[in-house]
């Protein structure tokens, strides 16, 4: 993800709002894989479905930084696995809203995300089960 003027703190100011528009996610958080499941604001355990970014090695290029980020869109499922499938779908479903959000807001009104952000035209989507 390149970036021309903002910084790593205006970066992430960026996806908080993005998730905090999206009615299905309920909590947002960034940091180390390991705190994921820690609300750092709130000492407890997050709000699910949870948007979290784990942030990866940084590039410097002629007149801006390349980001490479984890964007993790999480959600419970049950102990009996009853509602896997579901979850995999929302989550899945998630993460295209989110792509569709960087890619084509144009205007102030809508976050201005394009202008500011040019990102890997074909991000690598991983779904994962796994108990944290």
């Amino acid at each position: 993800m390149n970036t021309s003027s903002i910084n790593y703190k205006q970066l992430l100011t960026y996806f908080s709002s993005i998730a905090y528009h999206h009615e299905q996610i309920k909590s947002f958080g960034f940091g180390d894989l390991a705190q994921c499941t820690n609300d750092l604001t709130t000492k407890q355990e997050p709000k699910y479905t949870r948007m979290y970014i784990v942030p990866g090695q940084v590039s410097l290029e002629e007149n801006h930084l390349v980001y490479n980020l984890s964007i993790i869109i999480m959600d419970r499922v049950e102990d009996d696995q009853s509602n896997q499938s579901e979850v995999m779908s929302d989550t899945l479903e998630i993460v295209k809203d989110i792509w569709t959000v960087i890619l084509q807001s144009f205007t102030a009104a809508q976050g201005d995300f394009s202008f500011y952000l040019v990102v890997n035209q074909r991000p690598d989507v991983i779904p994962i089960l796994e108990r944290l």
